[in-house]
């Protein structure tokens, strides 16, 4: 084990574990709802947020939306989970007992892909049909700020593909237009502030016949589209779905392909790099690319477990904001089948710093058991401050809802010890 002491946890010194040592799957037990327990292995205090029997949210799962987005309001004090079976969202006071406050309207359930304002805590955005919109929750009030289908009559729905973020400052969105069938018609470049499209782009490089636009987002600090690409037949060694991320300017003149694909998140570097930290499928490493300069770094080899089973999830979560002492660092989760260490990574949860031979900081075992089921992965994801994890699982329980094996899932919470920037 290899132990950093620098910071002071009252009067104890923090004991961080790093590396890629394997180790035994902690034991810590399941909290109750508002307590927390210890991971016995990495240190940190795990808290439960929800529990079905208690908060009586639709069973069986509730999970925040995905790693890519940070679930927590502006001042940390509110948090948006959305239930996995009605798509319906739940707000949560975000500190113990992690009160559930109420359901939002059912007119917002769905995939609306909500992002809280980051300066007003009262304030959220997402997709409703064809319109962008705020919704202010004391107010209880939605706001359409722009219908996208004034533009293109034959749009039926607009989002990101439920894996995008605005700029950093929320001026600037990349939302992807599409018909009734599912189509893209369009991807636009969006200023919020002026309420305005700025650009959009019609004419796609790639045939959609053989490749689908997977997800779109926006860089944090330029605000300049990237298109998560699907299916890139000229560049698949393997013939599976991959992903290629395409980074555009505003106007979609210029065009950086970052050949970058695997499940991914954009990052800011220490100097403010804007990066994609993504699971490279051609050689199996966990790589940044430079949206920019298209330059590569390895970050570290991922070790398959195909001798004993030939499933491993990987999530990445880039939210910490480029104006964070925290910044150039991610957050990884993984999950297996079973509760097992085939690997130094199997169902864990850890940091890793944005450059050449990094530090990876452990955090805590997810104990969760991926069963098959989408929402049984584990979606870990970091608030924009650096400073709190989320995740849902089923602390490898496998019940059973409506005929459906192995749904459900809570929501846990880890708090990172303070200042913990200053020791790396």
């Amino acid at each position: 084990m290899v132990l950093l002491a620098s910071i002071l946890v009252g009067a104890a010194v923090f004991p961080y574990v790093l590396g890629k040592k394997l180790y035994p799957v902690a034991t810590n037990l399941q909290p109750r709802k508002g307590f927390s327990s210890e991971d016995n292995i990495f240190n940190l205090e795990v808290s439960r947020i929800t529990d079905l029997q208690i908060d009586r949210y639709h069973a069986p799962g509730i999970t925040n939306e995905y790693s890519r987005s940070d679930p927590a309001n502006a001042d940390g004090t509110k948090l948006l989970l959305q239930e996995t079976e009605t798509g319906n969202w739940q707000l949560f006071d975000n500190q113990p007992p992690f009160r559930r406050i109420r359901r939002l309207r059912s007119r917002l359930g769905g995939e609306n892909e909500p992002r809280w304002d980051p300066a007003d805590p009262d304030v959220f955005y997402a997709f409703r049909g064809t319109s962008l919109i705020s919704y202010n929750l004391s107010r209880k009030r939605v706001k359409i700020l722009y219908d996208f289908k004034r533009d293109f009559p034959q749009a039926e729905i607009v989002g990101t593909g439920s894996e995008g973020e605005p700029s950093e400052d929320f001026r600037w969105w990349t939302i992807l237009v599409k018909d009734v069938s599912g189509r893209p018609i369009a991807v636009v470049c969006f200023d919020k502030q002026t309420g305005q499209i700025v650009s959009k782009k019609t004419n796609f490089e790639y045939d959609l016949s053989q490749t689908e636009i997977n997800w779109v987002s926006t860089c944090p600090i330029s605000g300049d589209p990237i298109v998560g690409w699907n299916f890139r037949p000229e560049r698949d060694p393997f013939g599976s779905n991959h992903y290629g991320a395409v980074r555009y300017a505003k106007d979609w003149k210029k065009m950086t392909d970052t050949l970058a694909d695997g499940h991914a998140d954009v990052a800011a570097g220490l100097h403010n790099e804007e990066l994609l930290i993504y699971q490279n499928n051609a050689n199996d490493f966990v790589e940044t690319v430079n949206l920019l300069t298209s330059r590569r770094t390895k970050l570290f080899k991922i070790p398959f477990p195909f001798q004993h089973n030939s499933t491993l999830n990987l999530h990445f979560s880039g939210n910490i904001s480029s104006t964070s002492s925290r910044r150039g660092w991610a957050l990884v989760v993984t999950d297996e089948p079973d509760e097992k260490n085939f690997s130094w990574t199997s169902n864990q949860i850890f940091l890793v710093q944005l450059k050449s031979h990094p530090k990876i900081w452990r955090l805590a075992y997810n104990h969760n058991n991926y069963t098959g089921e989408y929402f049984t992965e584990c979606f870990a994801t970091i608030s924009r401050d650096g400073q709190r994890v989320y995740f849902q699982s089923n602390w490898g329980d496998n019940r059973s809802y409506h005929g459906a094996r192995g749904l459900y899932t809570d929501e846990y919470v880890i708090s990172l010890p303070p200042n913990w920037e200053n020791d790396f």
